[in-house]
């Protein structure tokens, strides 16, 4: 099964305040011996992406079935270009870059990930308080449902 974007775009606001400027979006699923292994890409004016893994059937009373309780595995990256694309609106603004790196064990129910996180440029300015921070960096794990900070 292949699904992909012909035209269109897709915002994040309502009334599209913060359109993504969507160029390409797929995914693609094929079964092969009974495990559905899947990938996907994103590219857009503000963000690129792409995910792939692979999901397992359990064996069931009416034979081998895709449930909760299914291994899955993959692996994801992401980069946002301008994070100040998704800010909530005037008064909070933010930018910078961010970079991650993703992977994902586990059940459906109950996956487990690690990931590393960059960012880089990162500002932040609440104006009604005063708040003008720039020039930040960040670079935390995430490992076991805990987020380590590395530096920030």
């Amino acid at each position: 099964m292949s699904i992909c974007r012909s035209s269109g775009d897709l915002s994040l606001a309502p009334d599209n305040a913060l359109p993504l400027g969507l160029e390409a979006l797929t995914l693609d699923a094929r079964i092969v011996d009974d495990r559905v292994d899947f990938r996907g890409a994103l590219r857009a004016r503000v963000a690129t992406g792409q995910i792939g893994g692979t999901l397992l059937p359990v064996a069931g009373p009416g034979g081998s079935r895709l449930a909760a309780e299914s291994p899955l595995k993959f692996t994801s990256s992401f980069e946002i270009a301008r994070i100040a694309a998704f800010a909530p609106g005037a008064a909070l603004t933010f930018d910078g870059r961010v970079r991650a790196s993703i992977a994902g064990g586990g059940t459906v129910r109950d996956p487990l990930l690690t990931a590393t996180v960059q960012g880089d440029a990162l500002s932040i300015a609440y104006v009604p308080e005063g708040v003008d921070l720039r020039g930040g960096t960040l670079r935390a794990e995430l490992a076991n449902r805990e987020v380590h900070v590395q530096s920030f």
